[in-house]
């Protein structure tokens, strides 16, 4: 594959990644929106900007990673198929609760 291949390959890994984290996202709204109700403050008091950059930057690195697993895929055809686009997107959000939960589990908190 050549290296202008391999560059699109991971930029589209690292979208639809992203894409596929922005399903965990608005579910996360939904119960920040639950969250806010019940204590009485606003939704956007609530956001961390942070928090969800890293959240997006996290699928984007889960769909990378589901692409370049994916290789043999990309070289065998012609085209993008529909199940590589559903498949990166699934990688994006099952592999950045994965991920995160990883990160919970083995990197300690800042004080």
């Amino acid at each position: 594959m050549p290296l202008e291949q391999l560059i699109l390959v991971i930029l589209l890994g690292a979208m639809l990644g992203a894409a596929g984290q922005c399903v965990r996202v608005i579910a996360g709204f939904k119960k920040l929106h639950g969250k806010a109700e019940r204590t009485g403050t606003s939704v956007s008091k609530l956001i961390q900007l942070s928090d969800l950059y890293i959240s997006l930057l996290i699928g984007a690195v889960a769909g990378v990673l589901g692409a370049l697993l994916l290789w043999e895929e990309f070289l065998n055809t012609d085209g993008l198929q529909r199940q590589t686009v559903f498949t990166l997107l699934g990688m994006g959000y099952a592999g950045s609760d994965f991920i995160e939960a990883f990160i919970k589990k083995y990197v300690p908190e800042s004080p």
